[in-house]
C-alpha cells in the first residue's frame, strides 16, 4: 500500500459501543492507539474539532520524538527552552495549514493571506542557528545555541499565524470539541479560518461519516455515498471524487512553508 505525503486513515473495531482494536496507517509516526482503545464513538469520532484534536496530540508526540531521537539521548540541555515553542507551532501547522492553504482549493477559495517570506525567513534563521552548516539536520553540527533568538523567531512565526490567520483568536479554537462549538466559534469569529470551515460545514461535498448512525453528518445529503466506505467504523474526510476515503492531515502545500518542522515530523 503506498501512503500518500499527509495521508492518515484509523479504522476502529467496536465491542458494545467502545473502541476494542485500532489499525492505523499513516505517512508519518502517530501513537495515538492507547488514547483511544476504550473511548466511546461519540467521544472520539464525533465532530470535526474532535478528530483534529486526536491528530494534533499526535504530532505532539511526533515533534518530542523528533527532537531526541536523532541520537537516541535526552533532548540537549541547551534546546530544551525551545521545545514547547517548537510542539505548539508543530500542533499550530497541522490545524492551520491543512486548513488555510489545501482546504479553500477544494472549493475554489482563494488562500488566506499569510506572509510566507516572512515565514520562511524564520525557518532559515532558527536552522542557520541551529546547525553549522545552515542547511542539514546533523546534530553533531550543533551550533552553541542562542536559546533567546530561537524563542524570538519561533514566537514570531506563532503570532504572525494567529494574527493573519484566526485574527488573534486560535486559543479558543484549539478548546473546541463538539460540532456546536465550531458552529458557534465561526459564527462569533470573523476571520480567513473561520470562512474556509464554514464553507465545508456547509458544503454538499464534505462529510465525516463512521457507520455509526448516532454521529452527525457535516453534509446528510451526502449519505448515498457515505454507504461506500467499507470495515466496521472507518473515519474520512471525502470530497469525492478526488479524496474517496482519505482523511487530510495535512498536505504538500503545508510542508512546503515549514521546512523545519516538516523535517522533525519525518525524523520522529
Amino acid at each position: 500500500m503506498v501512503i500518500k505525503e499527509g495521508q492518515i486513515t484509523i479504522d476502529c473495531s467496536l465491542s458494545n459501543n467502545k473502541i476494542s482494536e485500532v489499525s492505523l496507517t499513516s505517512s508519518r509516526p502517530l501513537e495515538i492507539t492507547q488514547k483511544l482503545l476504550g473511548s466511546s464513538t461519540e467521544s472520539f469520532l464525533e465532530t470535526i474539532p474532535r478528530v483534529f484534536s486526536v491528530c494534533g496530540i499526535a504530532q505532539v508526540v511526533a515533534a518530542q520524538r523528533a527532537l531526541t531521537n536523532q541520537t537516541e539521548s535526552p533532548l540537549i540541555p541547551k534546546l530544551i527552552s525551545g521545545q514547547d515553542l517548537l510542539i505548539k507551532l508543530e500542533t499550530i501547522r497541522e490545524q492551520v495549514f491543512r486548513i488555510g492553504t489545501q482546504w479553500p482549493g477544494l472549493f475554489d477559495l482563494p488562500i488566506p493571506k499569510l506572509d510566507f517570506k516572512r515565514l520562511n525567513d524564520n525557518f532559515t534563521r532558527i536552522k542557520a542557528q541551529l546547525f553549522s552548516t545552515g542547511g542539514e539536520w546533523h546534530w553533531h553540527e550543533l551550533n552553541d545555541v542562542n536559546n533567546s533568538d530561537i524563542h524570538s523567531d519561533i514566537s514570531e512565526i506563532v503570532d504572525l499565524i494567529e494574527a493573519q490567520l484566526f485574527n488573534g483568536n486560535i486559543a479558543s479554537w484549539m478548546d473546541m470539541v463538539t460540532l456546536t462549538d465550531l458552529d458557534s466559534w465561526c459564527k462569533s469569529n470573523h476571520c480567513a479560518i473561520s470562512s474556509v470551515v464554514t464553507q465545508i460545514m456547509y458544503s454538499d461535498h464534505v462529510f465525516i461519516d463512521v457507520n455509526m448512525p448516532s454521529l452527525e453528518k457535516v453534509a446528510p445529503s451526502n449519505i448515498e455515498l457515505a454507504a461506500k466506505f467499507e470495515g466496521p467504523a472507518s473515519v474520512g474526510f471525502v470530497h469525492a471524487p478526488q479524496w474517496h476515503d482519505q482523511c487530510c492531515e495535512t498536505g504538500p502545500a503545508a510542508r512546503l512553508i515549514n521546512p523545519l518542522l516538516s523535517e522533525l515530523s519525518v525524523r520522529a
